[in-house]
């Protein structure tokens, strides 16, 4: 049997990568990228655990892989490839397996679509102009960026861990609802984090929101009860769609594409237990279209209630799917009934046709 050595660096993984892509081999970064340590060997201890996980899956190499094939059948420039590379080993894996992972699942469902388009100020939010990560031809258009949807897992391992350093002789118990407003947690992680410790160091127990912190012995085996209430979920994060607004199109129909991951997702949306996730994903649409909200929408100048009508719909890829047996969650379509420029039929039926039954169309 052929042991396959563990990849704990990013120039480890960038051979990988090379060695299976012409594309990447043409590149030839390696000499000019740092060797960024995933993992030292012999301490079983991760620096970046997202670059570590999946340079060592083989199936999501080969569908990362299947992504920069795809671009560079498109056309894609080799500067747009080369930072696509340097991101994924880099600094940046987390937001660069999302955008892959779009691209990957596009590319296998056989979808026409442009990467990387550059759009003014005149066409987008963002008055400085940016690029989109890319535009549907059907032959209608419809301009797409793709972000991550580890929003609510991620923010809350991310917490447990700085806690977690603060009180490295206990343990902090996390625990109560979950179906916390990403809000919250932001501040918890910036300028409200050493008033949360001092709550915890002063009085042992304190909460936030419906979360509820406690400090404990340290034990083998702990237990953190919780609790999660899939509407509460998407009424408290109606306004995360809105922290992407800049990328909206002024005179087009748009779409934000969401990928969930049990790595940076959890299983609660990835698995559909229960139907959980079909509840979740209407409660959002119905939450995020119907924003009636007057902050203003980060780095525009709109509100966010006239920021929704230019969204046309969020559609979320789960980049687990076909990993594993186990019964998932498969891919949502939500579609905007207030959208200003509503997403062609053309398009709509694209995308049912392609990804057939794993396809859900929601219109709230």
């Amino acid at each position: 049997m052929t042991i396959i050595p563990k990849i704990r660096t990013s120039h480890q993984w960038l051979d990988l990568l090379a060695s299976r892509s012409t594309v990447i081999a043409s590149l030839d970064l390696k000499a000019s990228l740092p060797n960024i340590i995933y993992e030292v060997e012999g301490t079983n201890k991760s620096v970046n655990a997202d670059a570590l996980n999946f340079a060592n899956c083989s199936i999501h190499t080969e569908r990362l892989l299947g992504a920069f094939r795809s671009l560079e059948a498109t056309g894609c420039p080799p500067i747009v490839l080369e930072k696509l590379v340097k991101d994924l080993v880099g600094r940046n894996t987390y937001g660069t397996v999302c955008e892959l992972g779009a691209y990957a699942i596009l590319n296998e469902a056989g979808l026409n679509f442009s990467p990387q388009v550059a759009m003014t100020g005149a066409e987008i939010l963002n008055p400085n102009g940016a690029e989109l990560d890319g535009c549907f031809r059907f032959p209608d258009e419809v301009y797409f960026d793709i972000k991550a949807f580890g929003f609510h897992d991620r923010l809350l391992e991310t917490l447990r861990d700085r806690l977690s350093s603060e009180f490295q002789d206990n343990f902090i118990q996390i625990s109560g609802g979950i179906h916390f407003s990403t809000t919250m947690v932001n501040d918890l992680l910036s300028h409200g984090f050493s008033s949360l410790v001092s709550d915890i160091r002063k009085y042992k127990y304190t909460t936030r929101e419906s979360l509820k912190f406690l400090l404990k012995a340290k034990k083998r085996i702990q237990i953190t009860p919780i609790e999660l209430n899939f509407k509460k979920l998407a009424e408290n994060n109606s306004n995360y769609p809105f922290s992407y607004a800049k990328q909206f199109t002024r005179s087009a129909p748009f779409l934000l594409i969401f990928i969930l991951h049990p790595w940076f997702s959890g299983s609660i949306l990835t698995s559909n237990f229960a139907g959980g996730t079909d509840r979740f994903m209407r409660a959002f649409g119905q939450a995020t279209f119907n924003n009636v909200s007057t902050m203003i929408a980060p780095n525009t100048t709109f509100q966010v209630c006239q920021a929704a009508p230019l969204l046309s719909g969020m559609l979320f890829f789960n980049f687990w799917s076909g990993v594993t047996d186990s019964p998932q969650s498969g891919h949502y379509l939500l579609l905007n009934p207030h959208a200003k420029f509503p997403l062609p039929s053309t398009v709509i039926t694209a995308l049912e046709q392609s990804f057939s039954a794993s396809l859900t169309t929601i219109c709230v």
